[in-house]
């Protein structure tokens, strides 16, 4: 099927059924509800089976114009941005601490690796944190780079960034 136009009423060049499978997983996010790309899949395509909605799913996510228009649809409906929770969330996240009150490494990983990952940083596969240069913090440098890293992404929230 030939791509749909970018205009000013579609600027993501998206098809009905993915206007409406977008819709639908940002109204469950604001309903608390998580998300499923396959379940919303499910609703507007004609799927024999859970496997072809996954499979919509998963094409319509790979493709970066639906991941665009995703975004603007969470910043619009106020789910990404300033004025939510998620920055404390991650920040939270990224202060998390053991149950010794010892910074939790893992979990701060984690959280660091989710916000790549939403922020598209995980573009190659293949890439592991070995790759990468000055990989080899201690503690005290790693709690300083969290702090920096916090400290970015309450800026770019305050200036209407992705976060």
């Amino acid at each position: 099927m030939p791509r749909i136009k970018r205009t000013q009423n579609n600027p993501f060049g998206l098809s009905i059924k993915q206007i409406l499978m977008l819709k639908d997983m940002v109204a469950d996010i604001k309903l608390n509800k998580g998300v499923s790309p396959v379940g919303s899949a499910a609703k507007f395509y004609r799927v024999k089976n859970k496997d072809v909605a996954y499979q919509i799913a998963k094409q319509n996510l790979s493709k970066s114009y639906f991941q665009e228009a995703l975004f603007e649809e969470l910043r619009r409906e106020k789910v990404l941005g300033k004025s939510e929770n998620l920055l404390n969330r991650l920040s939270d996240g990224l202060n998390a601490v053991d149950s010794d009150g010892n910074p939790d490494i893992m979990a701060r990983l984690a959280y660091i690796k989710e916000i790549n990952k939403v922020c598209g940083a995980y573009k190659s596969k293949g890439k592991v944190l070995a790759d990468y240069p000055n990989n080899d913090l201690n503690g005290s440098e790693l709690d300083n780079k969290i702090r920096r890293l916090e400290e970015e992404l309450k800026s770019d929230g305050a200036s209407g960034g992705v976060i």
